[in-house]
């Protein structure tokens, strides 16, 4: 566990908050200089064409793993009795 040299939880408290800024500032000056602050807007068409690309490449994979789980594309003769 981590030990202050202080008793004082109030002063405590102060450190960590002072802490958790500092470290917030640092990230958001590294997104503004990445570039990353300012993203490029895009119309809402644009957004719901995504995602259903996104939708029909998960379900594609999904029956492709189903494909391959049931083996439909290299079945087991059937016994006739």
């Amino acid at each position: 566990m981590l030990r202050f040299p202080w008793d004082d939880t109030v002063t405590e408290g102060v450190l960590v908050s002072a802490i958790g800024t500092l470290v917030s500032v640092a990230a958001l000056v590294a997104d503004v200089l990445r570039g990353d602050a300012d993203p490029v807007l895009r119309s809402a068409d644009e957004d719901r064409r995504r995602a259903a690309d996104a939708l029909a490449e998960a379900v594609r994979e999904q029956w492709a793993a189903e494909v391959r789980l049931r083996r439909l594309q290299d079945p087991e003769p059937i016994e006739v009795g």
